[in-house]
């Protein structure tokens, strides 16, 4: 609980079942994480850097979509070597019956 990853790279970090209440996710990536069944009361994720891949719980997917969709959609630019929004990416976030990223085949 309260734990500081604040401008941590966790890409791909498995955290399902974890307790993350009050974690400190300042400009974390959680690229590809897996936070399924996390416990993040208290946790602002509005903080976080990119969300791109992230499985969550359907509440939470719900409540980054609605509010905060362009962390679904942040991913790292080698060009330009920072965090960029992908708006075509954001777009398909946005629709109405995306829950979610797919599954990955062999996981």
């Amino acid at each position: 609980m309260g734990a500081n990853f604040s401008g941590a790279h966790l890409d791909n970090a498995y955290f399902e079942g974890a307790t993350l209440r009050g974690a400190h996710l300042k400009e974390a990536c959680l690229q590809g994480a897996d936070l399924r069944g996390a416990k993040l009361e208290n946790t602002d994720l509005s903080k976080a850097k990119s969300f791109y891949g992230a499985k969550f719980d359907p509440n939470i997917l719900s409540e980054i979509k609605v509010s905060w969709p362009e962390k679904l959609a942040t991913i790292w630019d080698d060009i330009k070597k920072d965090w960029v929004i992908n708006d075509t990416l954001l777009e398909h976030v946005k629709k109405p019956d995306w829950n979610g990223w797919p599954e990955e085949e062999n996981s």
